[in-house]
């Protein structure tokens, strides 16, 4: 679902880090983000994941709670 950026009158997508190691969950979570018009950025590993969202700044971060390599 679109939404507003604070400060613009232009509908802007939201940006969602999904961050998951099955490549099966991530791609079913990440069809389903991009038919509700979400832009979905997917990783598989912590370390990326603090990677990513360094550089993209999403507005939500969907996590997988068991990743493997962070450390």
């Amino acid at each position: 679902m679109p939404g507003m950026r604070q400060g613009s009158s232009e509908p802007d997508q939201l940006r969602v880090l999904l961050v998951e190691d099955d490549a099966s969950f991530a791609q079913m979570y990440r069809l389903k983000l991009e038919q509700d018009e979400y832009l979905v950025d997917v990783v598989a590993y912590g370390e990326e994941a603090l990677n990513k969202a360094a550089l993209v700044a999403p507005d939500l971060i969907f996590l997988d709670i068991r990743l493997p390599k962070l450390v």
